[in-house]
């Protein structure tokens, strides 16, 4: 594990990509069996993650792909929270109480950055589903999907859009609710999104009876 950390943290792309090809065989069995504990594992991933969300973060798309799909997979490891991913994708959402007056909202911050969170937690939705023993709905919603309606690049107002449409299906009306709360929101975002939630009605009234 501690090859395949110096290798992520290369700039060299080739071997950036050895040290994640060891990384995915290290969590596989029979390299990680159940002789290894989860505390370890997880302990691995805590450290891993934040290495792989930069690399998903840069504009180079063929190291962003790769990145984004040996993350999942690692996460997919029964031992594996998911929280810690959610924790990662979140963390520059979040105002350090300590050093009030270096946060940047959301809003605000480079678009690369955002993007690139938006579309691991909606991954995690699409794979994972909803557990709200792993992860909080409402502070998703509110750390990143509300301030990124607001954000300048199109791209990830769309992102925001489909992820909120995706927790609507899986969590109903309470969704909804938040996002007809939100202050200052174009009347036409507001509407488009409406409209969405609408359309996905029948999936997330069938998903509150089940």
């Amino acid at each position: 594990m501690e090859m395949a950390r110096i290798a992520c943290e290369d700039k060299i792309l080739q071997i950036y990509y050895i040290g994640l090809k060891i990384l995915s065989t290290a969590l596989a069995p029979p390299v990680c069996g159940k002789d290894v504990s989860p505390k370890l594992i997880n302990k691995v991933l805590k450290e891993f993650t934040p290495l792989l969300i930069e690399k998903i973060s840069e504009l180079n798309y063929r190291a962003r792909d790769i990145s984004l799909h040996t993350l999942l997979s690692v996460f997919k490891h029964p031992a594996a929270k998911l929280s810690t991913l959610m924790n990662s994708c979140l963390d520059m959402c979040r105002m350090d109480p300590n050093f009030p007056s270096l946060f940047v909202p959301v809003d605000k911050q480079q678009w690369r950055f955002i993007l690139s969170r938006l579309e691991i937690i909606l991954q995690i939705i699409e794979e994972f589903g909803y557990n709200e023993r792993e992860w909080n709905w409402k502070e998703v919603f509110d750390l990143i999907l509300a301030p990124s309606l607001f954000h300048s690049n199109n791209d990830i107002r769309v992102l925001a859009i489909e992820i909120i449409v995706a927790l609507y299906e899986m969590i109903g009306e309470e969704v909804k609710v938040e996002v007809n709360n939100l202050e200052n929101l174009k009347p036409n975002l507001l509407q488009q999104i409406n409209e969405r939630m609408e359309d996905s009605k029948e999936v997330a009234d069938k998903n509150q009876v089940n």
